[in-house]
């Protein structure tokens, strides 16, 4: 597998080369996640807990609340 440099490199390539914004710098973790697939590299995510207000399930709203 290519290192993480290459995989860097690759994606820097086909986004055309952006020196500045979000592409360039995401693309570092972008390399070190492609290469987490392979098992080489850990990848780092950011989990978000159920005590930051987020509902832990979504719910499916099947009939109004109201009545017209």
């Amino acid at each position: 597998m290519a290192s993480k440099e290459q995989i860097k490199n690759a994606i820097l390539a086909v986004a055309g080369n952006p020196e500045s914004g979000e592409l360039w710098a995401l693309a570092d973790k972008m390399a070190e996640a492609v290469l987490g697939l392979d098992g080489k590299a850990p990848v780092k995510t950011e989990e978000k807990s159920a005590e930051a207000g987020e509902p832990s399930k979504e719910t499916r709203v099947t009939k109004p609340d109201f009545t017209r």
